[in-house]
């Protein structure tokens, strides 16, 4: 039996949804690419399981056919989250989360990284490399969170209260154009949802009556404001606001 038809047969027996192998480069290690589709059940866990893709890769191995899993995940459906899905299986004692923002053909992929990832990050970037390939993306950089200049939880705070009520979007330009970076709209939205989750921002619907293809708005709670303060000059959150909405003519 060919490598191929040992794998198919292999990940059949695990039902695994098999979407393509592909053999490594003479560059790269010696085995091959296997592309697969996951799902999620009722709860959001992913199926099939992490404990699942192990055992089929250990029986590979002991076959002497040597693979890397690459997940697709079919039901977000964008390559995002089935980076984070391959890395989070791939290297679960090094990568606590990924983003990913995508400029025409190339992507920027930014890894939240736990102790020790420094040492394999050429292992990882290869992975991410072979993962984007699929989708015909470039990567132009990967680098660890831990190392860019992303805004703290309190200037995230600050340029709400500046901007509120107001959607993610502008949330996100704003903090670009003060030089932090925003791994993603998915980074942002999380960091806001804890933000919310603590009891610091509150989510406004649109107004149901006009709410089409208007995304929901953040502001400061009261507890956040009440935290901040206000202070009484030119650079106070409060005062610059003001100018902000005249420089709008709002």
């Amino acid at each position: 039996m060919n490598h191929d038809a040992l794998i198919s047969s292999v990940l059949a027996e695990f039902e695994i949804p098999l979407q393509g192998i592909v053999q490594k480069s003479s560059t790269e290690s010696d085995g091959y690419f296997v592309y697969i589709k996951i799902d999620r059940d009722a709860s959001g866990r992913q199926v099939p399981g992490n404990a699942t893709l192990q055992k089929a890769r250990n029986a590979l191995h002991q076959a002497g056919v040597v693979i890397e899993f690459l997940l697709n995940d079919s039901i977000i459906n964008d390559f995002e989250s089935g980076l984070r899905a391959t890395l989070l299986h791939r290297f679960p004692g090094y990568v606590r989360n990924a983003f990913v923002s995508v400029e025409r053909k190339s992507a920027m992929v930014w890894i939240d990284p736990k102790p020790g990832a420094a040492n394999i990050f050429g292992d990882i970037e290869n992975v991410v490399k072979s993962y984007l390939k699929q989708f015909e993306f470039e990567l132009k950089s990967a680098v660890f969170t831990i190392d860019e200049n992303l805004p703290t939880d309190f200037y995230i705070l600050r340029v709400v209260r500046l901007l509120s009520p107001a959607p993610l979007e502008l949330i996100r330009d704003e903090l670009k154009g003060h030089e932090f970076s925003v791994p993603s709209d998915d980074w942002l939205k999380r960091k806001l949802e804890v933000l919310r989750k603590r009891g610091l921002l509150v989510w406004i619907k649109p107004d149901p009556t006009n709410a089409v293809g208007r995304p929901p708005l953040y502001a400061l709670s009261l507890t956040a404001l009440r935290a901040l303060g206000t202070i009484k000059s030119k650079s106070s959150p409060d005062i610059t606001r003001l100018l902000a909405f005249a420089r709008s003519g709002s």
